[in-house]
């Protein structure tokens, strides 16, 4: 995942977490599961212009294999970027 993580200054913690972090905006896009700051799972989504046809499926397996469900996560952060 690229970016920075922003927790909102000083006064408002990071959550513990764990977050889902979705990155579609180039041609080889992630998703991956944060906790306190430290990436504990990440997948590379295959290049090209289909992330639509296996980002939902690439979630839940990513989910699934830190055993957790949707209900789970603290957040979600998504990249911007034109994808």
């Amino acid at each position: 995942m690229r970016g920075t993580i922003s927790y909102g200054g000083p006064n408002r913690p990071p959550q513990a977490g764990p977050v889902l972090g979705v990155d579609t905006a180039g041609r080889s896009g992630s998703v991956a599961i944060a906790s306190s700051g430290k990436i504990e799972a990440l997948t590379l989504l295959k290049p090209g212009r289909t992330y639509a046809e296996s980002l939902a499926s690439e979630v839940f397996r990513l989910l699934k294999s830190r055993r957790l469900e949707p209900r789970d996560l603290a957040g979600v952060a998504v990249s911007a970027g034109p994808g």
